[in-house]
Parts: structure tokens; C-alpha cells; sequence
């Protein structure tokens, strides 16, 4: 298998890792409240699942196996929180099952999702610098009203994505080796050589089905990876995803 290189924009979040640990930002459509409340049903859908290996050469190779175990734990620990909820309907929708007509929606939606990502992450909880006063004072943003064949008559839709880069087991040794070697200038104030390691970068968005109108969205930026393989670490990582979640 060819290694396959992470996607340039995830690539630029994480340059932000440098200054931060973990950095979980949510945002909400104060104008669409009473939609929100009035939420009594969310289709789960898993818009990315990328698991990554991290080789001890700094070379990512993306893992189809773990990805496609990955879409499934992203999808059950999300319907098994939600299910929790009193009078919250949960549905899924998975892409196996999808027609040819909603695979082309869902494909587009992916593609519009991280765009939209990539605006709220900049102009509404990215630097000040940045920051559009409008965004963040009129949180207006959407998916299309396209979505709604894809909510199959569920009042709003839950979009996941999440990429998670494991290194392997010789990545970390060498990690540690450079740590060791670099130590003494650290010590001594001088400017310590970093090696890329492990990292989660991750979002949930709740759209209104009707509109397409984003009501609410989550951005999470995290050194640590997060083992979405394993059904017990995906479920701890939803519960910190979705922590903020208004339905």
C-alpha cells in the first residue's frame, strides 16, 4: 500500500498544535434556538474516519481496515450517547446503504462540510486577527438544503469527521531517542528539534434537516490520537466531542 499524505488543511491545524495541547471550541446559532429545542429526532451520520499510521521514518500510510473500523465505533458511540437523551429519536444512515443518488449528496456535503470547517475554525474561534465580527456575532452557515434526503425524516442530521494518527511503535521510539538527544539543549535554552507525532483532529456539526442551517458545531484539535479502533477509547473521545452538544 502507497503511503497516502493527510489533507493539506488538516495538515495546516495541525501547525497550530504547537501552542496548544488540546483545543476544543464549539459554536451555536443563537437565532435558531428554537429549532434546537424543538429537536426530537437526529440522523448520525460518519462523514470521515481517516486513521493514519505514523512510521518511524515520519511517513503517514492511511489504514482502510482502521478506517472502516473506526466509522463504525464513531457511529455507535454516537447513537449510544445520544440514545441516552429522553425523547431524542436517533437514526443512522451508513454509506453502504445509501442510494447512488444519496452517495453523490453525501460526497458533496463532505466536501462543503470541511469548507465550512475551515471558515468557523478561522474567522469564529481562530485568532483574533482572524476573526469576522459578523461570524461571530451572526452565526449564519449551511449545508444546503440538499441534506434533507440524507436525514430520511429526522429533524436535524449529526455530522462526524475525525482523523487520528497513531505512530507505530518504532515512531515512538524514535520520538523518545530524539527526546534524549535534544534534552541537553533544551536545558541549556536553545531551540529543541520537534518531530511530528500523534494527533486527533475532529469535528461534529448538528445541521437543521429542513434548511441545511448549521445549529451548532464543535471543532476539537488534540496532540494525543485517540485509538478510534477501539470501541472503548471511541466512546471516551465522543463523550468529550459531543460534550456540548444542545439537544
Amino acid at each position: 500500500m502507497l503511503p497516502r499524505p493527510i489533507p493539506v488543511v488538516y495538515l495546516a491545524f495541525f501547525c497550530l498544535l504547537a501552542g496548544c495541547a488540546t483545543t476544543p471550541r464549539s459554536s451555536a446559532d443563537a437565532k435558531r434556538q428554537e429549532v434546537i429545542e424543538n429537536t426530537s429526532s437526529v440522523m448520525v451520520i460518519v462523514l470521515q474516519s481517516d486513521v493514519y499510521r505514523l512510521t518511524s521514518g515520519g511517513v503517514t500510510e492511511k489504514v482502510d481496515e482502521w478506517c472502516e473500523q473506526a466509522e463504525r465505533n464513531l457511529r455507535d458511540a454516537a447513537v449510544s450517547l445520544l440514545s441516552g437523551k429522553p425523547m431524542l429519536v436517533v437514526k443512522t444512515y451508513p454509506e453502504s446503504m445509501m442510494s447512488a443518488a444519496d452517495r453523490v449528496n453525501l460526497n458533496d456535503t463532505r466536501a462543503l462540510a470541511g469548507a465550512v470547517v475551515a471558515s468557523i475554525r478561522l474567522h469564529v474561534s481562530g485568532a483574533v486577527a482572524q476573526q469576522f465580527y459578523d461570524k461571530i456575532e451572526n452565526f449564519d452557515y449551511s449545508l444546503g438544503a440538499e441534506v434533507k434526503s440524507l436525514a430520511r425524516g429526522a429533524d436535524a442530521l449529526l455530522f462526524i469527521s475525525s482523523i487520528d494518527v497513531n505512530p507505530t511503535a518504532a515512531r515512538q521510539a524514535v520520538q523518545a531517542g530524539m527526546l534524549l538527544v535534544t534534552l541537553p539543549t533544551i536545558l541549556f535554552g536553545g531551540i529543541p528539534v520537534v518531530l511530528p507525532g500523534e494527533f486527533n483532529v475532529s469535528s461534529a456539526m448538528l445541521v437543521e434537516a429542513e434548511s441545511g442551517a448549521v445549529l451548532w458545531h464543535k471543532f476539537y484539535l488534540s496532540r494525543d490520537a485517540h485509538d478510534l479502533t477501539t470501541p472503548l477509547k471511541t466512546t471516551e473521545f465522543m463523550e468529550t466531542l459531543l460534550r456540548q452538544l444542545p439537544i
